[in-house]
């Protein structure tokens, strides 16, 4: 265990030099028990321990991922990874698409979207879709806009609930920063659809749609607005969609 006041982070920063990457592998693999572990506190030291490995040395990523992101699934879906815990944990998806690319972020979207039924609290699915958010930052242009293709693709089908919460927080999280009017201009009948069902997958929805119109507040937001003005049947829904935008949107343009 760590004491709390481990001075590893310092040490792989400032002397960088004297760690091997056979020392380093060494290292994330005696990470991998505490990470495995419920002490929330080392978990989060752990990771933050892992984001200054990838730092000096990239090439360490895929035993990252055996050693460090493999056993955090389990801790995300599970919901004991959020808030200020869950900032490093996002660095580590972002920076490990970004020094693997594409092939990697094929990876972590198999991992982070194929979901068991029935698996995972309301939190779990908002880290998920915020690590593959995280992750998608790191990845090309086109291979986002390919998951969200498949994303908005799977959405129009028959797919289990579970999964479809999944995707819907996913799509809004990625929404914040990417355009997806541009991909799928009636995705807001396909979301608005989405308000007749059960109470999981309408607050995923209102979520999403709230997340993609902070990104994009000059297309979105008077759509919202008129729908609550004009008495929608769905006007608690809509409101919880723009009060999720109030809470995302960038400030200064509120």
């Amino acid at each position: 265990q760590f004491p709390s006041g481990f001075p590893g982070i310092s040490l792989i920063s400032n002397y960088k030099a004297a760690f091997s990457p056979e020392s380093f592998g060494t290292l994330l693999s005696e990470l991998q028990p505490t990470i495995s572990g419920e002490d929330l506190f080392l978990v989060q030291l752990a990771v933050r321990l892992t984001v200054a490995v990838i730092d000096v040395e990239p090439g360490i990523s895929p035993v990252v991922f055996e050693q460090v992101v493999l056993p955090l699934f389990h801790l995300l879906r599970r919901s004991l990874i959020q808030g200020s815990a869950l900032k490093p944990v996002l660095q580590v998806f972002q920076k490990l698409t970004a020094a693997e690319g594409d092939g990697r972020f094929a990876s972590l979207v198999v991992e982070l979207l194929n979901t068991p039924e029935g698996t995972v609290a309301k939190q779990g699915y908002i880290s998920l879709a915020q690590c593959l958010a995280a992750a998608a930052q790191s990845a090309s242009p086109h291979a986002v806009q390919e998951l969200l293709a498949q994303i908005l693709a799977d959405l129009r089908s028959n797919i289990p609930d579970a999964s479809r919460i999944l995707k819907f927080y996913a799509l809004g999280e990625i929404g914040i920063t990417l355009d997806v009017d541009s991909l799928e201009p009636a995705f807001k009948n396909l979301i608005m659809e989405s308000f007749q069902a059960s109470e999981e997958i309408r607050g995923a929805a209102a979520t999403s749609l709230g997340n993609i119109a902070a990104g994009a507040l000059d297309k979105h937001l008077p759509f919202l607005l008129d729908q609550i003005r004009d008495s929608s049947p769905y006007k608690y829904t809509l409101l919880r969609s723009l009060k999720q935008l109030i809470d995302r949107a960038p400030r200064e343009q509120l």
